[in-house]
Parts: structure tokens; sequence; C-alpha cells
């Protein structure tokens, strides 16, 4: 294997690693997140048949940097199920290498013939009319089974934290639960669309000049907006809705105004639950 293939392999990485920030928001099991970098190194390796040799190193790549970057540049390492993590990442490594000495070394052109893919190419439909038909008999369940705050709530609290010294001198309303509110807006939103996706966003909506969602607290606009900017537009509404509100659950009803989603609803309602909680103690 020359330098240069080394270089474009390393390159690749990165399309592996978005492809993994992408999966991690759906709810699938460990051996199928697995399989996913071997997935992606045949399809790779037969759309660029030079970048063959030793393929199986991006995988290898792929997480050496997955694991520097969340340790250094964001904050998943701290909610990541270690053990789940590191079945997940010898699962992807020996599949890997299975594939491309068994597989992938063996072969000239990973790409099958025609008549080699028809019976792939029916399996795949069989595959695609059961996933739309599971996923509208299962829809309720999931809706129900929403269990973002179960998974991260050591997360939760350390964003919080995190957030609480960054934004306490714009987060001041008179209303503590509008406070408490925000904070669970923002810890929920930049775990579905961190900093550096809504940086790219911003580069992207430069060209298309859409009204698109801005900032931590991810509100639309038609002009690019801070992570503060969002805050202070989300407070703003909270603010005036919740002045409208009455009865008991005023906060409940407040996040089923600003949330058609009943997942949003049901997480962000956690979080907030989660954090008052916290600050009894």
């Amino acid at each position: 294997m020359n330098i240069f293939t080394l270089i474009f392999q390393i390159v690749f990485i990165f399309p592996l690693f978005f492809i993994h920030e992408i999966i991690d928001k759906k709810e699938i099991n460990i051996v199928e997140k697995a399989i996913i970098p071997t997935i992606y190194i045949i399809v790779l390796s037969a759309l660029v048949p030079d970048l063959k040799t030793n393929i199986f190193l991006i995988v290898i790549f792929e997480i050496i940097f997955r694991e520097f970057y969340y340790n250094y540049f964001s904050n998943k390492g701290s909610m990541l199920n270690k053990k789940e993590y590191l079945i997940e990442t010898i699962i992807s490594i020996v599949l890997s290498l299975i594939t491309y000495f068994y597989f992938l070394n063996q072969v000239d052109n990973a790409l099958p013939t025609v008549e080699e893919a028809r019976p792939f190419i029916w399996l795949l439909v069989i595959i695609f009319i059961y996933n739309i038909l599971k996923n509208n008999i299962d829809i309720k369940i999931k809706i129900e089974n929403s269990n973002f705050i179960n998974r991260k709530k050591e997360y939760v609290i350390v964003e919080y934290a995190r957030l609480k010294n960054m934004y306490y001198r714009v987060i001041r309303s008179k209303v503590e639960d509008i406070n408490l509110l925000t904070y669970s807006i923002m810890i929920y939103e930049n775990n579905k669309r961190p900093k550096y996706v809504r940086e790219i966003d911003k580069i992207v909506n430069r060209f298309l000049n859409r009204e698109i969602k801005y900032g931590i607290t991810q509100e639309y606009s038609t002009k690019e907006l801070s992570d503060e900017e969002s805050i202070k537009i989300t407070m703003k509404e909270l603010e005036s809705k919740y002045k409208d509100l009455k009865g008991k659950e005023k906060i409940k009803d407040l996040v089923n105004i600003k949330y058609n989603d009943t997942i949003y609803q049901k997480d962000i309602l956690d979080i907030y639950n989660e954090l008052k909680e916290f600050n009894k103690k």
C-alpha cells in the first residue's frame, strides 16, 4: 500500500464518522451499529477499487478519531455506555477484518454481476416493504418508549452544569421554571444537532438562502442566529406563552404548544423534570 492510498483512506474516515453521528440518533442495537463500517468499506471498495488494499484500516482509523473527538471536542464521551461501546468497537473491527481477508482481498471487483445481484435486489425490496409495515404498526410503541433521559441522565446533568456556566447571564427569567425549560431545550437540541453540525448548516444555507433552524435552541430564521440569539428568542416566546396558561401543568402545556412532535415533548419534559429534581438536592 502506497502513501497516497493511506492518505485517501484517512480522508474517507470522515464520511463514516458522520454516518455514525446520524445513526446515533436512531434507536438501533449494537450489532446493527457494528455492521455499518463493514457495509461502508464494501461499498467504498466497489466504487473506488484503488482504495481496496488494507481498506479495513478505515474502520480502525475512524474508531480512533471518534474516540479522540468524543473525549476532547464533545461531551459524548461522558454519556457513552462504555461496555456497549467496547463491544460495538470489537465487533466492527473483527467484521471488517473478516470481510477484507475472506472477501474483498479475494476478488478483483466487489461489485456483483447482474445475475448475482438479482436475488439481492428482491431481498432489498422485501426488507423495504417489511420496514414500511413495521414502522407504521409500531410507531405508537416507539413514541411511548422514548427513553432519552434513562440513557443519558449523567449527560443531562453534565450538560446542564456546562451550559449554565456559559449562559447564566442570558438565562435570567423571573420564572425559574422557564429557566429550567430553556436549559432542557438547549440540552436536547444540542444533543440532536451539535455545534459543528449547526456551523455546517450556516455555511450551506449561505448558498440556499432558506428559512432554517439556527442556534442551540434551533429557532427558525431567515438570517443567521448565534446560540445566544436563539436562546433569547426561545425565552421570549416561552415567557409570552407562559403568561396566558393556567393550571398546575403550565410547563407541560407550554412544551406541547411549542413542539408538535410527541417524542420531543416527552424527552424535553423528562429532561426538565430531571433538572428540577437535581436542583432540589
